[in-house]
């Protein structure tokens, strides 16, 4: 899928596209995976109206969720936990987004970390041989604890999964997070 252009999205003002064309921004990534801050700096406009900007662009991309049933992948991987990929009927189901919930210190961002990796194995060790797009919100992408999940999980330990399979997104803003959700991930 070909990433749009901002040229071709429709909502923006005269001046919101002017602004846009001194920011030399074209692309929806040009605009999401900037802060709001950055965005009007580089724009040379008011804080205000770079949060416009990115409701108008989070507006235009939005898409109506999907029920699971719906879901054009059955390919699932493991979670590296046996006991947890009974539970979800084989493991973390592939072409989907999926959200962690728990109270805190309850294993969340250790999960994520963990699926991060073991999506990078080969097909017969449970994984997909694919990569991953890690989102972060407020902190960026805890590298020390991936590297200690590679020497010391019995799947990661020697395996070709690295940190070079994890591709990471910055979205501190609602609106971002919604926007890489339903348009620049699929």
């Amino acid at each position: 899928m070909d990433e749009p252009t901002l040229s071709s999205l429709p909502g923006f003002s005269t001046v919101q596209r002017a602004a846009l064309s001194r920011g030399r921004l074209l692309t929806v990534s040009d605009v999401l995976f900037l802060s709001p801050p950055d965005l009007a700096r580089k724009c040379r406009i008011p804080p205000q109206d770079a949060h416009a900007i990115v409701h108008v662009v989070c507006k235009a991309l939005e898409r109506v969720p999907q029920p699971l049933s719906t879901a054009e992948s059955s390919e699932t991987f493991t979670t590296g936990d046996a006991h947890l990929d009974r539970i979800l009927g084989g493991g973390i189901r592939a072409g989907m987004v999926w959200e962690i919930v728990g109270e805190g210190a309850a294993g969340k961002t250790q999960l994520a970390l963990q699926l991060s990796l073991v999506v990078q194995l080969p097909r017969a060790r449970g994984g997909l041989a694919g990569s991953a797009c890690y989102l972060t919100t407020a902190s960026g992408l805890p590298t020390t604890r991936l590297v200690q999940l590679l020497r010391e999980h019995p799947l990661l330990a020697g395996s070709a999964a690295s940190l070079d399979g994890i591709h990471t997104l910055e979205t501190k803003t609602i609106d971002t997070l919604l926007a890489a959700l339903s348009s620049v991930l699929p």
